[in-house]
């Protein structure tokens, strides 16, 4: 035993430089018993007894076996701590009290023995103990910084805030780390609702980490949104001298829609180019775009940097590009898979009736990928053309232009569909095939290519190839990946078409012909399986033509298509919701959206829909 006992002792000392003494020995003594734990199969198989009898629910049991292990063994860590835990549980102070002082003993009163001794102190409210012991323990410097934030923790945990404050004053002032245990506690604190004293922590922590900025301005963005909780907040920051203080205000105004104070408090503070850029991006993301062309147009009239300059004039062409189409889909809730590639147009409606957004757009675009060589101009670029536009030979050059010079994976991998859904649209679904197997043998690890080669399948008609196909890669994915969703959505869509494989070639055209933007076509072929003797598929094809109609601008014929989905499936749900949300939002007609909001909750209070029209409704009452 003693040759393993030094080889620890060698191994700590080697890996351990940085601790102390102290720790080492600690470390030391800890594997030192868990070697003569594993040489102990007798009692291993009492421990295991006990934690049978504990999960069987005979806990008075599994107690008294555990008080036999840590008598005749004491010292162990292992051992020790749920007996210690059942102790607490039933207040048996004194009991607890023999315990830890055999298990000090054991351990020839260690660190761990200390700090178990703290626990029992602390739990039995024996000020006169614990609170010299704390002090002693945390103002002993030969302690390990790890050991210490131990000490806090088990101190915030057993509601000592106040007096573990007062000692981590006393150790910041004496060993002159002033920062110590601050994103922790603030953390804690958080957790706690003791906001302001949490955001006075993050604001030590970045005194010395300014680098962690973001990190630490995404906690406390997390706080709730209270008018209270945000003025008390707000007051903190701007008194605050750190100027990190002030950009975690900005971003604060931020999330309350202060956009314009947040820019001037940005501004006061002279944040970097960088900085003003990712805020006019925010900007954008929430479609305040007059105002993100404000921060845009600041940036370029006060920065010589050509790097800065170009991501700067790509993004007020992303702006002018945001402004010149309308979202695919205006309503919340409804939509036929929406943004499933399998069924998704993508073609986009465009709101620029003076055509000038897009021209700006497409300027801009062809200028940075011509003087520039940017990829991604020529990719947005090729967007355009063939999402807005419907230019297709256009596109097909951009976006090859795009693959050839991209500088990031991602960039290439779009580009690459981008020339896939091309072949697609123009119904060469062969030069598709081919495109994709291409793609797949220069990066067989792309997991969208390998869908988008199965959508192929699926508009050709391939009934068991898509389906095997869509299995074998949702076996192979995590179920948190974000293409599972839409993969599964499919498969669901193919188990109603299993034995009507005529019908299903008929359906895949009618995808096809979306992907084609032959919307008036599509809508014929649907209307051919309304009369299915498969309930789901008819409903599902109503539901898919009503949107068509929907996409189309006709709300009323719309609505005369929804009414007929009357089979219990969930298209019935999405129908009234559909209709719903067309009072809402497109006819803004509040009282009978109201109406048809609580009309679905009284008949559907199992949806998965429920709370999403709760939430509408909560929102329309505001």
């Amino acid at each position: 035993m003693n040759k393993f006992i030094n080889l620890i002792l060698f191994t700590s000392l080697v890996f351990c430089q940085n601790q102390t003494t102290q720790d080492v020995l600690q470390q030391i003594q800890n594997r030192a018993q868990s070697i003569n734990k594993k040489n102990n199969p007798e009692l291993e198989d009492k421990y295991s007894q006990a934690k049978t009898l504990e999960r069987s629910g005979l806990y008075e049991e599994a107690l008294l076996l555990y008080k036999e292990i840590n008598r005749s063994n004491p010292g162990i860590s292992k051992y020790f701590l749920p007996l210690k835990n059942y102790l607490k549980q039933t207040e048996s102070w004194d009991s607890l009290m023999v315990y830890t002082q055999s298990f000090s003993n054991a351990r020839n009163n260690d660190l761990q023995s200390k700090l178990e001794f703290l626990d029992v102190y602390i739990l039995m409210e024996a000020e006169d103990k614990w609170e010299p012991l704390a002090t002693a323990l945390v103002l002993d410097l030969s302690i390990g910084e790890n050991s210490i934030k131990n000490i806090f923790q088990r101190l915030v945990n057993l509601g000592k805030l106040d007096f573990a404050y007062d000692l981590l004053t006393q150790y910041r002032k004496k060993t002159g780390k002033k920062d110590f245990y601050s994103i922790e506690l603030g953390s804690y604190l958080g957790m706690r609702m003791a906001y302001e004293k949490s955001v006075r922590e993050y604001l030590l922590f970045l005194e010395f980490h300014p680098q962690q900025l973001q990190t630490i301005s995404d906690r406390i963005m997390v706080f709730p949104d209270d008018p209270k909780i945000n003025a008390a907040l707000k007051e903190v920051l701007r008194e605050s001298p750190f100027k990190s203080a002030q950009f975690i205000l900005a971003d604060l105004q931020f999330k309350l829609k202060e956009f314009d104070l947040a820019f001037e408090t940005l501004i006061a503070n002279n944040a970097n180019h960088t900085m003003l850029l990712d805020f006019g991006k925010d900007l954008s993301g929430v479609k305040e775009y007059m105002r993100a062309n404000k921060v845009f147009t600041h940036i370029i009239n006060s920065t010589k940097n050509e790097q800065i300059l170009t991501k700067t004039v790509f993004e007020i062409a992303k702006v002018f590009e945001s402004k010149l189409v309308l979202p695919l889909s205006e309503l919340p809730l409804s939509g036929f898979y929406p943004n499933n590639p399998f069924f998704s147009s993508p073609y986009v409606p465009v709101k620029d009736e003076s055509g000038y957004s897009l021209q700006q757009a497409m300027e801009i675009y062809d200028s940075l990928r011509v003087t520039k060589k940017n990829a991604q101009a020529a990719y947005r670029l090729a967007e355009v053309q063939f999402r807005v536009l419907g230019d297709l030979d256009g596109a097909m050059y951009l976006y090859q232009e795009a693959l050839i010079y991209g500088n990031s994976k991602s960039l290439r991998i779009d580009a690459g569909l981008g020339l896939v859904n091309i072949h697609i649209a123009k119904g060469d679904l062969e030069s598709a095939e081919k495109k994709c197997a291409d793609l797949i043998q220069k990066a067989p690890d792309v997991l969208e290519y390998q869908i988008k080669s199965v959508q192929i399948l699926f508009y050709q008609g391939e009934f068991d190839q898509t389906d095997a196909k869509l299995h074998e890669i949702v076996d192979q994915l995590p179920m948190d990946n974000y293409s599972v969703n839409d993969i599964l959505d499919v498969m669901a869509v193919l188990i109603g078409f299993r034995h009507n494989q005529e019908e299903f070639v008929d359906f895949a055209k009618v995808q096809l012909n979306i992907q084609q933007n032959k919307r008036t076509e599509a809508l014929k072929k649907l209307e051919t399986l309304f009369d299915t003797n498969e309930i789901y598929i008819a409903d599902m094809c109503r539901y898919q033509s009503a949107w068509l109609m929907f996409l189309q601008g006709d709300s009323e014929l719309t609505k005369i298509q929804l009414r007929k989905i009357e089979n219990e499936t969930i298209f019935k749900e999405l129908a009234h919701i559909f209709q719903a949300e067309i009072l809402d939002f497109i006819d803004k007609d509040i009282s009978n959206a109201i109406d048809s909001y609580l009309e679905f909750l009284e008949l559907y209070p199992q949806s998965i829909y429920y709370d999403d029209v709760r939430l509408r409704l909560r929102e329309l009452a505001s």
